[in-house]
This record gives structure tokens, C-alpha cells and sequence, in this order.
């Protein structure tokens, strides 16, 4: 593998700070290889064949500056066997740094995840870290089918508040102003979705996520809500003025757990005159067959959209459900299998769109 002058320096730099501050510094590498089978077509209409992959290594590290600083860094390398990379591809997924001014209150720049919903703050790019080996479509991580941005750069402001004394109760915030999203509106020919892009010009998002802890029970319920300028991607002209709502839910009781995210998207056409909603949700249930070491999990998930939305007009998105079945075995803490069915159906079929179900068996581990 190659990397050009920029991931050089990048790896020195990386290799110098955990040399000169090892002894503060916290680190982690996560990898996955899996197996795929799938009844679904290639876009030259070509049969998807078995074939066994190498997932992103994903390397980051964490060092207290200070007493009241920290810096955080999330680095991938893509592997050409997997489904997002022709080549090797190296990426940094975040990089902030953050100071606490008070017990309740810290202060961060950089890039973070989106605290869009409950799932983008619980589990990063490492699959050991998520039940199942796949994500909900909608809000996947770098994905050309996430209808939201995944990252975000920008400033953020969280803390926690404690306010049932003594049991344990409490609410938590997280506040982030970032660049903006953008989308191209003249992209190749090619089939498939249109990812977003970052926008760098003076439109800018914002993102506001609050949860409630309970005392004593193991339940968070959690509202969250963006405004999100999308403009296009070479010119910045504004395309769509975004505003979305939502509330997440995550239960653990005994050996039953529930996750659970609902969004609603409100696009104001901002080069024409109409306006759209659409909804996104997901419902995830999970039961451990064998407590801390076999554990069954089933989801569902569906978006849906009015089909004259710019928005989703411009990311060539498509309405569909999924179902999602999966068994995960618990080796240890550091590795685990995954054995996982799923099946896609679009809301409208056609020869070229119809329901299909993919297979995975994924071995994911954490190396440190």
C-alpha cells in the first residue's frame, strides 16, 4: 500500500505523538472481515457473486493535554475489497479538540460525529462496537445513501447536568455549529445514490441533541433537531433550506434491550416554491439467548418521502424498508461474530428495483 506526501506526514505526525506522550494517551484499532452473499445486481446488471471482504481498520487515539483539555483522533483505511473503496483509501473521520470551563459545561472544535439521534453517539466506525453488521441505511457513516450528514466540522458545546440528586438521574446536551452540506446537482451518468458534500462557503448548520437519563432505571430518551442549509456543490447556490425533528429511545432491561430513532424532515425548495416532508425511522430489538455471549437481534427501518422533494430528487435517494435479523456470538471483549440477514424492499418494484436480501458473516475485533 502506498500513501501519498500528505498521509506521510500525517502517519509521522501520529507516530510522533505516540512516541512523545504515550504515557497519557489512549488508543484503540478496530478491524472486520466478512463474508457476503446477496441475491441483489451489480449496476452493470451483472449477478452479485460470494465473495469475502476486508473491512476499514480504524484507528483512535485520545490524550488529556491537560487537566482540562483533550485532543481525539478517529483515522481509517478503507480496504479496495470493500464496498466504499476501489483503492486503498485513507480518511480522518474526526479530529477535535475539547476544554471543560466548568463541571457541566466544555467547549470543542474540530470534526465530531452528527449528534443526530442516539446511533451516531454510540458507535463509531469499529463494527465490534454496534450488535449488528450493518447500520441503518439512512444514517450510515461516509454512505452515499445517508440522507444526513455523518460528520460534521464545526464548533460544539456539551455537559451534563445533574439533577435527581443522589439517584443517579440526568441531562445531557450537545450543541454543534458546522459547515453546511452541499450536493451535486450535474453528477456522472452512473446509477446510485449522490452523497453529500461539505460546503465551505458562509451557510452553516446547526445541530441540537438533549437526553434524559433516568435515575435507577437503564432507560435514555433523547430529542434532537437540525436546521441545514444544502446548497450546490460548485456554485453554493442554496438548493434547500432542511429542518429536521426527532427523539430517540434506549432501553437495557435485564436481558432485553431496545433502541429506537424517528426523524421528521421538513425541505423547503428554495429554487422553487414547494415544500415536503418526509420520515425516517428505525426499531431495534435485541435479547441475549446466552447472558453476555449469544445475543439475538432484529430491526427495521424504513424511509419514506414525497417523490417531487428536491432534496431527495437531487440524491437520487429511493424509498424503501429493511428487515434485519442477526445473531452475534461474544468471543470476548475484543472480538465477536456476526451472523446476519437482510432484506430490502423498495416501495416500488421493477425489474432493476426489487426486493433483495443480502447475507453477512463478519469476524470484528479490537487489536488495543
Amino acid at each position: 500500500m502506498r500513501f501519498n506526501n500528505k498521509q506521510k506526514i500525517f502517519s509521522g505526525c501520529l507516530l510522533a505523538m505516540s512516541i512523545s506522550a504515550t504515557h497519557a494517551a489512549e488508543f484503540g484499532l478496530f478491524g472486520d472481515i466478512s463474508f457476503r452473499e446477496s441475491t441483489r445486481s451489480n449496476h452493470d446488471g451483472s449477478n452479485h457473486q460470494e465473495s469475502f471482504a476486508l473491512g476499514s481498520l480504524t484507528l483512535h487515539a485520545s490524550q488529556e493535554i491537560d487537566e482540562k483539555t483533550t485532543g481525539f483522533i478517529e483515522y481509517t483505511i478503507k480496504s479496495p475489497s470493500s464496498a466504499v473503496a476501489a483503492s486503498h483509501a485513507v480518511s480522518i473521520e474526526r479530529l477535535w479538540i475539547k476544554r471543560s470551563i466548568t463541571p457541566t459545561f466544555q467547549i470543542g472544535a474540530g470534526q465530531f460525529h452528527s449528534s443526530l439521534g442516539y446511533w451516531n453517539q454510540a458507535y463509531h466506525h469499529g463494527k465490534l462496537t454496534q450488535d449488528t453488521v450493518t447500520r441503518p441505511f439512512f444514517i450510515n457513516l461516509r454512505d452515499a445513501k445517508s440522507i444526513f450528514p455523518a460528520h460534521v466540522l464545526g464548533l460544539k458545546a456539551t455537559g451534563i447536568l445533574n439533577i435527581a440528586h443522589g439517584t443517579g438521574g440526568s441531562v445531557s446536551y450537545d450543541l454543534t455549529i458546522a459547515n453546511g452540506t452541499s450536493v451535486d446537482t450535474n453528477p456522472p451518468a452512473a446509477e446510485g445514490p449522490i452523497p453529500l458534500k461539505e460546503n465551505f462557503s458562509e451557510k452553516k448548520l446547526a445541530v441540537l441533541r438533549t437526553s434524559y437519563q433516568f435515575p435507577v432505571r437503564p432507560i435514555q430518551i433523547g430529542i434532537f433537531g437540525m436546521i441545514n442549509p444544502v446548497a450546490e456543490s460548485t456554485s453554493s447556490q442554496k438548493l434547500v433550506d432542511q429542518t429536521v425533528l426527532g427523539m430517540d429511545l434506549h432501553i437495557v432491561m435485564n436481558n432485553f434491550e431496545i433502541t429506537a430513532e424517528y426523524f421528521s424532515i421538513n425541505n423547503k425548495d428554495s429554487v422553487g416554491t414547494g415544500k415536503y416532508t418526509a420520515d425516517a425511522y428505525y426499531v431495534q430489538l435485541g435479547y441475549w439467548l446466552i447472558s453476555n455471549k449469544l445475543k439475538s437481534i432484529y430491526r427495521y427501518e424504513s424511509l419514506g418521502f414525497d417523490k417531487n422533494d428536491p432534496y431527495f430528487q437531487y440524491r437520487r435517494s429511493k424509498q424503501e424498508s429493511r428487515h434485519t435479523l442477526a445473531l452475534r456470538y461474544e468471543i470476548d471483549g475484543t472480538n465477536a461474530l456476526t451472523l446476519e440477514a437482510q432484506r430490502t424492499s423498495p416501495e416500488e418494484t421493477t425489474t432493476t428495483n426489487k426486493t433483495e436480501t443480502d447475507y453477512y458473516l463478519q469476524w470484528a475485533f479490537m487489536m488495543f
